[in-house]
């Protein structure tokens, strides 16, 4: 079964930041030990999705959501998953690289159970919340979703591997034309770790391979000041995938 994806739209997103809308009567989909995730119905196939931080800690948290449409089922899936080289390759989105500046949908890896992801990491203050917009979900019937709290591990350096029909799907749900990185592409990002996840498998929305490089090559990485770096481990990479294909 085809399933939908749900997206970030930049447009609609900028018109949001200037005007925040009311968002008193959200409803409630779950409560994980303090992190509590509301959600609020709006125009245009467009949910906010509010994620209170009850607890006396900051918290990094993951959104894990789902819906029902008339079509059929989206599985659960990491909120950032579906087209998070879109994001990147776009400038809505860059990968955490400082924990001291996490902007609203920062990508990261993330390990979840045994397996790596892509997706948007939140961070949330002790007793606060945030308000986080997302699109592709009208004619919605039901909605499911938690609140993840994940923990950083470190700053390491990643190839990745990816289905470039990605960008056709994209331009189709939200009517705007993309860019995209390589295929493959490498980037430095902060590897985060799931903690209790529930015992669900999510849905990859994407086909993605991610391969994490040995930590001697991240301090190659960080000594060398060409630009061009990043290209020549791409090339690199190029040449292990076409020794696989050939095997």
């Amino acid at each position: 079964m085809k399933h939908l994806k749900l997206h970030v739209n930049p447009n609609k997103l900028r018109k949001y930041l200037l005007a925040k809308p009311e968002v008193s009567n959200a409803q409630q989909l779950s409560n994980n030990n303090g992190l509590v995730l509301k959600y609020q119905l709006r125009p245009c196939g467009e949910v906010i999705w509010i994620m209170e931080n009850t607890t006396n800690q900051d918290q990094y948290v993951i959104l894990l959501r789902g819906a029902t449409f008339p079509q059929g089922e989206v599985p659960q899936y990491i909120f950032g998953d579906a087209f998070a080289e879109v994001y990147y390759a776009n400038g809505l989105s860059q990968f955490i690289t400082s924990l001291d500046n996490i902007p609203i949908y920062s990508l990261a890896i993330i390990q979840y159970g045994n397996n790596y992801y892509i997706g948007f990491v939140f961070y949330i203050k002790a007793n606060s919340t945030l308000q986080v917009p997302e699109y592709g979900f009208n004619n919605v019937q039901s909605l499911t979703g938690q609140l993840i709290p994940v923990q950083p591990q470190g700053n390491n350096l990643f190839a990745i591997v990816y289905d470039y029909s990605e960008k056709f799907y994209y331009e189709q749900e939200s009517g705007t034309n993309v860019n995209m990185p390589p295929d493959p592409y490498a980037i430095q990002s902060y590897l985060f770790t799931a903690i209790n996840p529930p015992n669900i498998q999510p849905w990859n929305p994407t086909w993605r391979i991610i391969f994490q490089l040995p930590n001697n090559l991240v301090n190659m990485v960080n000594d060398l000041t060409q630009i061009n770096i990043k290209q020549s481990i791409l090339n690199v990479l190029h040449k292990i995938i076409s020794g696989i294909e050939k095997i």
